[in-house]
């Protein structure tokens, strides 16, 4: 049945149709439709409402074989195809729109390093291989194409640039602010080198017998001086030195570290008998001394982060706490170590020409073994870089163990001192045992095999 209401709206009529809940035929209308007045026709039937829609059930995360997997094989294969073809930038498209739907699927990273290395672009080549390595670290494949990535960043070749005579005894070498710095250790004095030339711009006079260097806060330069067991600070914006402190025993090798203090390791009366440590003070030059460590032949001490290393020639390497030395682990127990440097993450170890790469986690991989006993390391970002007595150097990739360059610097029968890289030329202090009333530092461009 029908019901209605007639109304005046704006001086016309209006019919408004109510329905009741249905009509004699059962068909149900739109309660509150309008229809012109007079009009015999019923309100039209409005459209039916849509059905509510029903969710589809939660498919899960996709399961080996489904489609989203498949997409990503026949991405990853597409992506080969393009490096294959030398296609470089499509290449890394591809690979980097599967890494968007796969985060972190090594695969995909290991294509971008193929494509980067393809194109020689060895630095974004070695960063992607990284991630692939660090995603899947027993697959060899990806070790080996970063290995091959950080080899073609080593030097191919070496162009020499000058050979300047020095002090006597040259040894260590090391940087201040944007210098390169000799130890001479037969002349009591350490010499300033010209980076680009090689040649020597100052020399400074120190202890005697100078024989390890370390950089200062404030563009300075630690030296160790055995003979008179004084520790000199250089400031080398005005090229001066003094003395920081005097040591307690004879000193035979310093680091300095993060820890605002230098650690120096001390022999007792200059004997290769027991050990001790002092600490001193950057600021003051205050000091604090260990007891003995019944650490008989120390050769090395090296902090990184806040961890303090102790190198013994017939013990091993030793953890010692930065705070109140006491020993608190051992590592390499059947191996003699020789020196220790540090890349600021890894703790690099020379024992007997065998460098082993030791993990904050205390995790130890052996990089190398050499056929040349190492006279002194340097480590760089991506390299150990060992000075063999026979003047050969040795660039060890850090990352991946096996990975070693020659370079043979071709100076006949010399005493190597010490290696050191600073930007693309390498320095190496030497001297002739025939005649050591002089020393000599040579220097040398380093061309990297991925530019050749």
């Amino acid at each position: 049945m029908f019901g209605a209401l007639v109304l005046v709206v704006g001086g016309a009529v209006a019919l408004l149709v109510v329905l009741s809940n249905g009509d004699e035929k059962g068909e149900a209308q739109e309660p509150g439709a309008l229809v012109e007045a007079g009009s015999s026709q019923l309100p039209p039937e409005p459209d039916p409402e849509p059905p509510e829609p029903v969710p589809e059930p939660d498919p899960g995360p996709p399961s080996s074989g489904d489609s989203g997997e498949l997409d990503v094989e026949a991405a990853l294969g597409l992506a080969r195809e393009l490096v294959e073809a030398e296609d470089f930038q499509d290449a890394v498209d591809r690979a980097t729109e599967v890494l968007a739907r796969a985060p972190g699927e090594p695969r995909a990273h290991d294509i971008i390093g193929q494509a980067h290395q393809g194109r020689g672009d060895y630095e974004a080549a070695i960063e992607a291989f990284e991630a692939a390595v660090e995603a899947d670290p027993a697959n060899a494949v990806f070790q080996d194409h970063l290995g091959a990535a950080i080899s073609a960043t080593a030097p191919a070749s070496i162009q020499p640039i000058a050979d300047q005579q020095v002090g006597r005894w040259p040894e260590e070498l090391g940087t201040a602010g944007q210098a390169v710095w000799v130890a001479n250790s037969g002349s009591a004095s350490v010499s300033q080198l010209d980076n680009a030339s090689g040649l020597t711009a100052d020399t400074v006079a120190v202890g005697r017998l100078p024989v390890d260097l370390e950089p200062a806060a404030g563009n300075g330069l630690w030296i160790l001086a055995h003979t008179d067991q004084t520790l000199w600070r250089l400031d080398a914006s005005s090229n001066t030195a003094v003395i920081h402190a005097t040591l307690p025993d004879c000193p035979t090798d310093m680091t300095s570290g993060s820890m605002d203090a230098v650690f120096v390791l001390l022999t007792e009366q200059c004997s290769s008998g027991d050990s001790s440590i002092v600490r001193v003070a950057t600021d003051s030059g205050a000091q604090s001394e260990s007891d003995l460590l019944q650490l008989r032949d120390t050769r090395a001490i090296q902090a990184v982060g806040d961890q303090l290393w102790v190198g013994s020639s017939e013990t091993g390497l030793w953890l010692v706490d930065p705070d109140n030395f006491e020993l608190m682990g051992r590592l390499l127990e059947d191996t003699s170590v020789r020196s220790l440097t540090t890349d600021g993450e890894y703790l690099l170890v020379d024992a007997f020409s065998t460098i082993y790469r030791v993990g904050p986690d205390f995790s130890v991989v052996a990089l190398a073994t050499l056929d040349d006993p190492v006279v002194r390391m340097y480590a760089t970002e991506r390299f150990v870089v060992a000075a063999g007595s026979s003047g050969r150097v040795f660039f060890i990739a850090t990352a991946v163990p096996g990975q070693v360059t020659t370079v043979d610097l071709e100076i006949g029968a010399v005493n190597v001192g010490s290696v050191h890289i600073a930007g693309d030329v390498m320095f190496v202090s030497h001297y002739s045992p025939f005649d050591d009333s002089v020393g000599w530092v040579s220097s040398y461009g380093l061309t990297p095999a991925g530019s050749t």
